[in-house]
């Protein structure tokens, strides 16, 4: 009996996994009926895509993600609308104030690096949109300068600075026991174009507060125009225009820990992100 082409010797090994056709090996039938099933869910998902559109595309499971507290996704919702990273097409579906609304409730969340991802999202979509955070959202940050832990009370400082927002908080803030929230709070008032008439007193207040003394001038200069440039004269400068330069009263006391006072503890430059 005349054995065909694929029983040969050559090709028995193969049995029914190859065939030749006109010189060309085409793939077994177990691979065809693969690659048939993958063209084929292929075609089914381009034909509904049109009918149902892409949920990942619209952003709505990073939206949920975030909502729901998965971290990554919260660190992520923090670059919508960044433009050094241009969204996708279909993220204009969503608004920046849901943004805001999926990832508020995180900053009261019971863990602290919680808090924090929070917080640099939110910081960052501030920055983004100033107006509507300053209209609709201006109290995100109150509760954080009050945090039992002095990274978020800084950073929500810092935050409000980046954004040029002045809160009661921050004059609190100035105030701190630790060196850093107080470095950023006294940097931040000095952003404040409009500033409530008791920070420029509270800062002339601060002047013998050391190593603070020369954020606290920094911020004075940004705040009057002036430029002195040691506290006798910011003192002098004072008594001239009648700036009362009393504390507020009630106001928490400076920290009474001399190695507290000696070396400001490392934080960000005012120009980092």
């Amino acid at each position: 009996m005349k054995l065909p082409p694929w029983a040969t010797s050559q090709n028995r090994g193969l049995r029914f996994s190859g065939l030749r056709f006109s010189g060309l090996r085409f793939s077994g039938s177990r691979t065809l009926l693969r690659r048939a099933w993958g063209l084929g869910a292929l075609l089914s998902a381009l034909i509904a895509f049109p009918l149902t559109g892409c949920a990942s595309c619209s952003g709505d499971g990073l939206f949920t993600s975030a909502a729901t507290g998965e971290l990554r996704a919260v660190h992520e919702l923090g670059e919508f609308g960044a433009p050094l990273v241009p969204p996708p097409q279909t993220y204009g579906l969503r608004r920046l104030d849901e943004a805001y609304d999926a990832l508020r409730p995180h900053l009261a969340h019971k863990n602290p690096f919680h808090r924090l991802v929070a917080l640099e999202a939110l910081r960052h979509l501030a920055q983004r949109s100033r107006g509507m955070f300053a209209t609709r959202f201006p109290d995100l940050f109150d509760s954080l300068l009050d945090d039992p832990d002095p990274e978020l009370r800084w950073r929500a400082a810092w935050a409000l600075g980046r954004i040029a927002l002045g809160r009661p908080g921050l004059q609190r803030a100035a105030q701190d026991e630790d060196l850093r929230v107080a470095d950023r709070a006294i940097w931040a008032l000095g952003q404040v174009r409009s500033p409530d008439p008791g920070v420029v007193p509270l800062l002339l207040a601060s002047l013998d507060r050391d190593p603070l003394s020369a954020r606290v001038m920094d911020s004075l200069r940004a705040l009057t125009g002036e430029r002195h440039e040691t506290p006798q004269a910011w003192r002098a400068w004072a008594v001239e225009v009648g700036v009362p330069s009393s504390k507020p009263a009630g106001s928490p006391a400076a920290p009474s820990d001399k190695s507290s006072r000696d070396k400001m503890p490392d934080g960000p430059s005012d120009e980092q992100r």
